[in-house]
């Protein structure tokens, strides 16, 4: 959420009659009960849909309880996992959904699937087609849809007179300006704004669209109502082009603010919010859409900031970020505008892997609106994650403007662009979210106790998180400029086999580099080829690990066939990094074959 003040306006309590005025983004503290068995009504039907469906036709959804297993692609590299859990999800998915589709075809149902949480949207449902759809084995829940109000924006005037590249306080804050000519400016990572649309070409923006030279290009766009066929905020509610510009604005000094945390990093965005409030169609079809932008899984980004939540406890988004993470997404999420009470931090910012950010001033004080843990989703863990500035900062806005606001959706902004430092610092980052969490985390500064406890024997607590981003620190740490190389050995290149039979090469992969690594492989060749083990190879800097190559002799092979297979491995770290080696196979009859058999 933010909220908006001016200069020289009295944070604590303006913020708080914002908070009262326009309300914070929320979900309904607790989704209806089921039914009780009793009532005639399948257990799974939750109460106020059937109250609904008693008096009329009405939207719901069909929540299926099966879950894909995702935890075998985490040793995959970037464009293979992306692929994988897609797929993994599809699958799950296509097969709950098997007794579903008849029924719907049946009442002539209008219904949107979503593989991402592998739920069925139904439109315009009767209660006897949901009494029928509740009997189908293997569902959850039906219940009625909820809608996720987006603050207004309080606006205050601009200065009447504009200043020429005025910096930020939060550049210096979080050391993003010292990290720039250390390590760079984000160069190669991408950041997926999901909520309100941006008005693509403000200044500070236009230049890291990722698709500038074609804004409608489906790989960096998509609004599901179809309102808008570029990135747009046509109601000027500003939270996406606010959040942008701190992510990802220009440090062009010609421009009245420099405010952006990565100006080389490009940015990506989907509107889930199309008026003041967020439909969860739209949020699922943008949390869908994020994982193979265009169709294409290669173009996700690698970092994803949403400036939207609800109140603290609801787990339905859980599925939806765990999907994210296992594409090797990074998720952050403002931890919401209801302090300064304990235990007021909205989801998806309590889930444990969500990165959540909550808010402080120039002088590092926390803001009385921020909320505080512990979280009710993860009470055990240290929530929020990290302190961030949110409070009097310039952001751009709708009409090629700039105004002052507060909110830790402009705290969380600035974790989104600190991780897409990271990211453009040190490639290898861009698949392990649990390294970019513990970067931020482990190298940042000493926060004050706070006023909400903390977990016992933690560094952080339930008020700053584990303190305040220092992005000099976790450069440091995570951007040491590791040498990725690797070599092959093979324990021969030449064999022969009799035709149907298998031939066994032995090559040793050693990480030469300075920095643990995960290889690639890729083969060309003619014949069937096995690997084990299959997929990518992680191996830790200065170790060697064998991979064994198989190669299947077709039995219809003439005698003195040759197959030349090229193996090649490529660094995740450093994918300009590529070692191959060839390993050539000869078929032989037995009676020719026998003597080399001997050697």
């Amino acid at each position: 959420m933010i909220l908006p003040v001016g200069p020289g306006s009295l944070p604590g309590r303006c913020d708080m009659r914002l908070i009262s005025w326009f309300g914070v983004i929320l979900l309904l503290a607790g989704l209806a009960q089921p039914v009780p068995a009793a009532a005639g009504a399948p257990a799974v039907v939750d109460a106020a849909l059937l109250e609904r469906l008693s008096v009329g036709r009405v939207d719901f959804w069909v929540e299926f309880s099966a879950r894909a297993d995702l935890s075998a692609v985490h040793s995959l590299d970037w464009f293979r996992r992306g692929d994988a859990v897609i797929a993994l999800l599809q699958q799950t998915a296509d097969s709950s959904r098997a007794g579903l589709i008849p029924i719907l075809q049946k009442y002539d149902l209008a219904w949107q699937p979503f593989f991402v949480n592998n739920s069925v949207y139904v439109e315009q449902g009767s209660l006897e087609s949901a009494l029928e759809i509740a009997a189908v084995p293997g569902i959850a829940r039906l219940r009625l849809p909820e809608t996720l109000p987006v603050a207004r924006l309080f606006r205050f005037p601009l200065q009447t007179v504009t200043p020429q590249g005025e910096v930020n306080w939060s550049l210096a804050d979080t050391g993003a300006l010292d990290f720039w000519g250390a390590y760079g400016q984000g160069q190669g990572a991408v950041v997926a704004s999901i909520g309100v649309g941006p008005q693509w070409t403000h200044p500070a923006i236009a230049g890291s669209y990722k698709c500038a030279s074609d804004p409608s290009n489906p790989a960096c766009w998509y609004d599901p109502s179809g309102e808008c066929s570029e990135p747009c905020d046509p109601l000027g509610v500003n939270l996406g082009t606010a959040a942008i510009s701190i992510m990802t604005g220009s440090d062009d000094p010609a421009l009245p603010f420099t405010v952006g945390m990565a100006p080389e990093a490009k940015w990506i965005s989907c509107r889930a919010c199309s008026t003041y409030a967020c439909s969860e169609p739209d949020i699922l079809a943008c949390a869908q859409w994020v994982l193979a932008p265009g169709g294409e899984p290669g173009n996700r980004p690698h970092i994803i900031e949403a400036h939207w939540g609800g109140q603290g406890g609801n787990d339905w988004l859980l599925t939806i970020i765990q999907a994210w993470v296992a594409a090797g997404i990074f998720p952050t999420f403002p931890v919401g505008g209801s302090g300064p009470g304990c235990a007021t931090i909205g989801s998806p910012a309590d889930y444990a892997s969500v990165f959540a950010s909550t808010a402080h001033n120039v002088e590092r004080l926390i803001a009385p609106f921020a909320g505080r843990g512990p979280s009710l989703m993860a009470p055990d863990l240290v929530k929020p994650n990290l302190s961030l500035p949110g409070v009097d900062l310039h952001v751009a806005v709708t009409g090629d403007a700039w105004q002052m606001y507060s909110g830790t959706s402009i705290s969380n902004a600035h974790t989104g662009g600190a991780a897409a430092l990271l990211v453009g610092c040190d490639p290898s980052h861009s698949y392990n979210p649990q390294r970019l969490f513990d970067l931020m985390q482990e190298t940042a500064d000493t926060p004050p106790p706070g006023n909400c406890g903390a977990p016992p024997g933690s560094d952080g607590n339930f008020t700053y998180g584990y303190g305040y981003l220092n992005l000099v620190a976790a450069g440091a740490e995570g951007c040491g400029q590791p040498e990725y190389s690797l070599a092959l050995h093979p324990e021969r290149t030449e064999a022969v086999g009799h035709p149907g039979g298998i031939v066994t090469y032995l090559v040793g992969v050693e990480n030469t580099g300075t920095s643990d690594d995960t290889y690639s492989p890729w083969w060309s060749g003619t014949w069937n080829v096995t690997l084990d083990p299959e997929g990518d190879l992680a191996v830790p800097a200065g170790e060697t690990i064998p991979l064994l190559v198989q190669v299947a002799i077709p039995g219809d092979a003439a005698d003195g066939a040759e197959d030349v297979l090229t193996v090649m491995l490529t660094s995740y770290g450093n994918p300009a990094v590529t070692v191959s080696v060839e390993l050539t196979t000869t078929a032989r009859w037995h009676r020719q074959f026998l003597p080399l058999l001997q050697r």
